[in-house]
């Protein structure tokens, strides 16, 4: 993890990214915000739609967007 994105600036940092995970090349995923970033253009992100709500996504530019959980609570408490 390089950096934890602040919550004021995830609007910002959403639109920023939007053409990209709007791309169904890299992400069959709508909805989803990118809250953590890590190493070599890899993302923890945040489901916010009605479908995905609080779904946690692993997303990187060269391999996809992965399901990690459907729940941060529960996936935060597997990182413990």
């Amino acid at each position: 993890m390089s950096e934890v994105f602040d919550i004021d600036d995830i609007e910002d940092i959403y639109m920023r990214f939007k053409p990209y995970l709007d791309n169904p090349e890299i992400s069959n995923e709508s909805d989803i915000a990118p809250i953590i970033e890590g190493l070599g253009n890899a993302y923890v992100c945040l489901g916010f739609g009605p479908e995905n709500k609080g779904f946690v996504y692993y997303l990187d530019f060269d391999f996809g967007c992965f399901l990690l959980d459907k729940n941060l609570d529960t996936f935060l408490s597997k990182l413990a």
